[in-house]
C-alpha cells in the first residue's frame, strides 16, 4: 500500500512499481550452502546457478542474504537468493522469462 500522495502520475507509478517489487521479492527463494567459503560475496550481487532443475537454473537470481561461518572444519557460505527485480511480472506472480 502506497501512504504518500504524489504530484505526477508518473511518479506514483513508479512508487507502485517500486513496492510491487518489494512485495514480490520473496516471492520466490533459493537456499544454498557452499562447500567453500566465498568471503566476496554480499547481498543485492546477482547469481545464476546450474545443475538444478531448468526453473531453476534458468533464473535470474539476485543474493538476499549471505552468512559467513568459520569452524574447525573450515569456511562456508550459505546464501539466500531471491528472484532477481528484473525477472518479475508486474501482474500475477514471478516470472523466470527474461
Amino acid at each position: 500500500m502506497l501512504r504518500h500522495t504524489y504530484v505526477s502520475r508518473s511518479n506514483a507509478e513508479r512508487a507502485a512499481r517500486a513496492e510491487w517489487q518489494k512485495i514480490q521479492r520473496g516471492v520466490a527463494t533459493f537456499n544454498i550452502t557452499l562447500a567453500r567459503g566465498r568471503a566476496e560475496l554480499f547481498p543485492s550481487l546477482h547469481a545464476k546457478v546450474s545443475g538444478w532443475k531448468p526453473q531453476i537454473d534458468g533464473t535470474g537470481w539476485s543474493v538476499g542474504r549471505v552468512v559467513h561461518s568459520l569452524n574447525d572444519s573450515g569456511s562456508t557460505t550459505a546464501l539466500e537468493l531471491e528472484i532477481a527485480p528484473a525477472r518479475l511480472k508486474e501482474v500475477g506472480t514471478a516470472g523466470t522469462t527474461p
